[in-house]
């Protein structure tokens, strides 16, 4: 199973990392470094665009993700990451893997000192801590070799947990370009979930039994096939378990002889009355 998105055109490889990053891939959006590295490395294109949204993961599978794609570039392959949405803890180490770094004026990073779980008595616990002091030491060095800050100032940003507009990470050497819009990333990913949204949108648009509709474009409301007259908004399901609505009229009849609006309401629609208990 392939437990992330990708697609080849003209020697161009495109990736989204649009998950977790983890060891333990578990749905489609989740991403894990063995899988990611075989394809990167099986691959011929030119070049390798990321787009990443993601709160992050696990160090270790980032940092073996961050590898593979410098190996790449390494290789004379061009490398370009873009922030399309979130790029968070272990994702921003991915970010920083490419030749150019990309964000857009809503683009966000987020950058922390990794944490980890620990349980034993003090020798363990002591121990537990000065390997997370090598394991951020790992992660300082990523940043440290591609933006345009020191080890005093990084390790403050760590420290606090700080959040970077595309204006700070530009600023600061964490990306290298920043863009008004996202034309272009809608384009793209419009190439590799296009076919299945329009194949899930014609299925929708199948008529109904016994009706003649079929939903908005924009998957609102039905309206008649040719016909430009759109149905109420508000529907109530009609009785008998069936599947198919009612729409309601714009004006319901008033009740008469003391009866309520419930009652006339039922008799309208042709919903059987039921007494009620006790």
């Amino acid at each position: 199973m392939k437990y992330y998105n990708l697609a080849e055109t003209d020697g161009a490889l495109e990736v989204f990392i649009y998950g977790d990053i983890t060891s333990w891939p578990w749905i489609e959006s989740d991403v894990d470094s063995y899988t990611l590295a075989k394809t990167l490395a099986a691959s011929d294109a030119k070049t390798i665009h990321v787009r990443i949204n993601s709160y992050g993961g696990e160090v270790a599978e980032a940092l073996a993700i961050y590898s593979a794609l410098r190996r790449k570039s390494a290789e004379g392959v061009t490398v370009k990451t873009t922030v399309d949405g979130f790029a968070c803890s272990a994702a921003s180490m991915v970010f920083m893997a490419g030749d150019e770094r990309e964000v857009y004026s809503y683009s966000l990073l987020m950058i922390h000192k990794p944490w980890t779980w620990a349980r034993g008595n003090d020798a363990e616990l002591h121990k537990a801590a000065e390997d997370l002091e090598k394991i951020s030491a790992a992660v300082n060095a990523v940043y440290l070799d591609n933006a345009a800050v020191d080890a005093e100032k990084l390790e403050e940003m760590l420290s606090a947990e700080t959040w970077l507009s595309a204006d700070d990470a530009l600023t600061m050497g964490f990306a290298t370009v920043a863009r008004s819009g996202a034309g272009k990333a809608a384009a793209s990913i419009s190439r590799l979930f296009g076919a299945k949204r329009q194949e899930e949108r014609e299925k929708s648009q199948e008529p109904r039994a016994g009706d003649g509709t079929t939903p908005s474009a924009g998957g609102g409301h039905p309206s008649k096939e040719g016909n430009d007259d759109a149905l109420p908004e508000t529907v109530l399901p009609a009785s008998g378990g069936q599947n198919k609505t009612t729409a309601l009229p714009e004006t319901i009849p008033p009740a008469s002889g003391g009866q309520n609006n419930i009652t006339a309401l039922q008799k309208f629609l042709k919903i059987p009355h039921q007494k009620q208990k006790g």
